[in-house]
């Protein structure tokens, strides 16, 4: 069985919101347990104002576990200097679009699409590593955004949609996904680069320089978990990492279309019933 070792700390602005003293203390666990690589998500988790004291108590487990983000990149050009200095290792920027119709009617007020843009900038002005992030959902977006980041030496994560928590019918699978990628854009090479830590991604180079990658499996058709060979849901799987995620209410939650494998770290397991735990998973 493999051993998961990624970690993602699920971060929100609303009452349930887990404080850093509880987060430090399901760290520590998770630590003790294996996992060495954590990478905070949202909601949006520069909303948090204690983010640094967070960032912090993950780098005092152990100056070599690596620390990520996701984030939406709007604060980024006044708060990323912040993060580095807590112990940040790497920023991923969501960009959605760029667009001003589609950002518009789809992500947010049209004048935040420039704050976006800036907080990919002041990463790149500063040398913080990072790539961008993009949900695909058509061609001209993705070429601007593609562009966007080659003019700023980023690559681009293309992300397929996933279905709703639920919902049998939407979603992009990754095989669909990579044919729109492989029949639209001037491709002069594709290698495949290995994660220790999840699946591994399909790198695409374009005639132009630019640089992308996906992830071009899935978990669900991979089985990485013993529980999906049962899974009830299985069909609905378009899941291309491999991550325990943390909830705001304290559970290590390991797939986003169930939560009936869940472990409460509220109850404060043993390091040893985590480690079971893992391994049944």
């Amino acid at each position: 069985m493999h051993l998961v070792s990624h970690g993602s700390l699920g971060t929100s602005n609303d009452l349930s919101v887990l404080s850093p003293a509880k987060i430090d203390k399901f760290a520590q666990i998770l630590y003790l347990a294996g996992i060495r690589k954590f990478k905070i998500v949202g909601g949006e988790p520069t909303l948090r104002a204690d983010l640094p004291q967070i960032i912090e108590g993950l780098r005092h487990l152990d100056p070599s576990i690596d620390i990520s983000m996701v984030t939406n990149g709007v604060r980024l050009g006044r708060l990323a200097s912040e993060y580095v200095a807590a112990g940040m290792d790497r920023i991923n920027v969501s960009v959605f679009s760029l667009r001003p119709d589609y950002f518009g009617k789809h992500v947010g007020p049209i004048s935040q699409m420039k704050k976006v843009a800036d907080g990919v900038d002041t990463l790149v002005a500063n040398r913080i590593p990072g790539k961008v992030n993009h949900v695909f959902h058509d061609l001209d977006d993705l070429l601007r955004v593609l562009r966007f980041a080659r003019e700023r030496n980023r690559r681009v994560n293309v992300l397929n949609e996933i279905p709703s928590m639920g919902s049998s019918s939407d979603g992009l699978p990754v095989g669909e996904l990579w044919e729109i990628l492989h029949d639209s854009l001037p491709i002069t090479e594709v290698r495949i680069e290995d994660d220790p830590y999840s699946l591994p991604v399909r790198v695409l180079t374009l005639k132009d320089g630019s640089e992308l990658e996906f992830k071009h499996l899935e978990i669900g058709s991979q089985g990485k978990f013993n529980s999906c060979g049962t899974c009830e849901v299985k069909s609905r799987c378009r899941e291309g990492i491999l991550a325990l995620r943390l909830t705001t209410q304290g559970a290590i939650q390991p797939c986003m279309v169930r939560d009936d494998n869940c472990l409460n770290l509220k109850e404060s397991p043993s390091t040893d019933a985590l480690q079971r735990y893992l391994l049944a998973l």
